[in-house]
């Protein structure tokens, strides 16, 4: 036990780039093709109770080869796991929790990541910020966290991935200097491509698991008709469930899905009264009751099926690397390698970006307007000190709301610049008024967001550039 210990505590700084695979696809040509481009192979069996794994993995790897594997919570907090451990070569250990309607004490969760994380290098995948929260506070001890937002397949977190992601950078940021280096953040699922992937790991992600960008390569295990139906799949082709129940669950429904209508359906009757954890745990079970892996399918109306739209990238991904499993996932960590070289020139060249200099912001980037989101003044100076262009939206808001809601703009701003968005449409009653108070006060930019585009000439006579 000791030399594996030694193993773990010399593990390197190297990005952790992983992909997940099935239980039947516990076989050599996937572990040495892992091996081969320095990937991570992890092996999901949270279907398995902690016998069921053990048995399986006695005869699908005797030897002992398999370093990755994803286990349920329960299988974790079972006492016999740490016995199993001990009988194989597995050094990674993968865990979703959801503290919305995971029985049992979180801290008995996290308590158990610690002492198996004595021996073994333990990722509790978190998609909640409340458990994220008590991670950072009360168990500083765990080092990694891999991040599951609302992109990703299955149950997840109730934020994207780039919410959860800068929430938590924002949370090391406040605490100490000491966590905030040592605490290693990966995200799991949701991410498609090199540039994506590049994204994260440049500012700071030490890791990216994805879930199905490769599901169309030659070592997964599905058929012909099945690489048909995955490589049909659209952006669109999931959609999310189990929001209003606070347990936010993302399925496959290219809109004609009857089960998942029937499953929305079900989630609407419980939400009738108060939510309670009873309710949480009836829509949960109905769930698990009929919930089909994607390549065990054939994405059929009745299926429930979880999925991430990470699945609709399949096609693009072979169509980019190959279909040769090994060479693909070689040629795209290579690609990722190259990205993450260049982002300090992309990042200089937006910090002197000729749009930026006339915009006169930091960067390039201008803040999409949102009625009832986005007409906050103290909002959009926030974006100001990120170094973009803050955008207001004047929505349906009359005299009365728009001098009590952003009176306070000009001080607030102190003379930065900042963008108001018009809707001109014939069908906006508050058109009208929206124009003469814009007349008024004169911000930099306006943005005439649809519709008649008349008014851009007596907007310009103003000194105001229009966009």
């Amino acid at each position: 036990m000791k030399h594996k210990k030694s193993v773990i505590l010399a593990e390197h700084r190297d990005p952790i780039i992983a992909f997940v695979w099935r239980p039947e696809e516990v076989i050599p040509p996937v572990i040495q093709m892992a091996h081969r481009t320095g990937s991570r192979a992890i092996f999901d069996f949270s279907s398995m109770g902690s016998e069921e794994l053990r048995s399986f993995l006695r005869k699908a790897d005797p030897t002992g080869h398999v370093r990755d594997i994803k286990i349920s919570a329960p299988a974790l907090i079972d006492p016999s796991f740490g016995r199993f451990l001990q009988e194989t070569g597995v050094q990674d250990i993968w865990v979703e929790f959801h503290p919305q309607f995971s029985q049992g004490d979180p801290s008995v969760f996290l308590r158990r990541i610690k002492e198996l994380s004595e021996d073994h290098r333990c990722f509790p995948i978190v998609g909640d910020l409340d458990l994220l929260t008590a991670i950072l506070k009360d168990n500083p001890e765990i080092g990694r966290i891999a991040l599951k937002g609302c992109e990703a397949s299955g149950f997840v977190g109730g934020e994207t991935t780039l919410v959860i992601y800068s929430a938590l950078k924002e949370m090391l940021r406040n605490n100490s200097k000491s966590l905030a280096k040592s605490l290693d953040i990966l995200i799991w699922g949701g991410i498609c491509t090199p540039e994506a992937a590049a994204a994260f790991l440049s500012t700071g992600a030490t890791g990216i698991v994805f879930e199905s960008v490769h599901w169309l390569t030659d070592l997964v295990a599905i058929d012909h008709l099945q690489r048909q139906l995955l490589a049909g799949l659209r952006m669109d082709s999931t959609d999310l469930v189990g929001l209003d129940l606070q347990v936010p669950c993302r399925l496959f429904n290219k809109g004609n899905s009857l089960a998942f209508r029937e499953i929305k359906t079900f989630e609407n009757s419980l939400c009738g009264a108060e939510i309670t954890e009873e309710s949480r745990r009836s829509f949960i079970s109905q769930l698990h009751a009929r919930v089909l892996h994607p390549l065990d399918s054939r994405f059929g109306q009745d299926e429930v099926i979880p999925l991430g739209v990470e699945a609709a990238f399949a096609a693009s991904f072979i169509d980019r690397f190959g279909t040769g499993t090994g060479e693909a996932v070689q040629a795209f960590m290579d690609e990722i390698r190259n990205v993450c070289r260049s982002a300090e020139v992309k990042r200089d060249c937006f910090l002197d970006s000729p749009v930026a200099r006339e915009m006169g912001t930091m960067y390039p980037f201008i803040q999409g307007a949102m009625s009832s989101i986005t007409d906050v003044p103290e909002f959009a100076s926030k974006v100001a000190d990120a170094g973009g262009l803050p955008t207001i939206a004047l929505g349906l808001m009359d005299d009365e709301a728009l001098d009590r809601r952003l009176g306070p703009l000009p001080e607030v701003m102190g003379g930065r610049p900042y963008a108001v968005n018009v809707v001109s449409l014939a069908e906006n009653p508050l058109r009208g008024t929206h124009l003469a108070w814009i007349k008024k006060h004169r911000p930099r930019f306006v943005v005439i967001a649809g519709g008649d585009i008349s008014p851009l000439k007596e907007l310009a006579e103003c000194s105001m550039e229009v966009i």
